[in-house]
């Protein structure tokens, strides 16, 4: 998905995730760009009903600290790096 994406997209993309029976778990990585929206984004992937693992990472410090934390209250854990997500 390009960076440009609203927020509706990377949530539609992770139900798609959840009800495809070839996908066993949902690793997500965000890098945020200047036109991103990390907070919608995260409320849009903490909506899903997920029925599979799934963890995210988004990279960016502090300014995807909050985000973070709305997910991780959401149930969808967030990790600081994608090598940690795959561990």
């Amino acid at each position: 998905m390009r960076g440009d994406a609203p927020p509706h997209r990377y949530g539609d993309a992770l139900k798609t995730l959840m009800t495809d029976d070839k996908v066993d778990a949902a690793v997500i990585l965000l890098t945020p760009r200047g036109i991103s929206d990390p907070a919608g984004i995260a409320r849009a992937l903490a909506s899903v009903e997920r029925t599979k693992p799934a963890v995210a990472t988004f990279l960016g410090g502090r300014d995807v600290f909050p985000p973070g934390q709305e997910m991780n209250a959401a149930g969808l854990p967030t990790l600081p790096s994608p090598e940690r997500a795959i561990a």
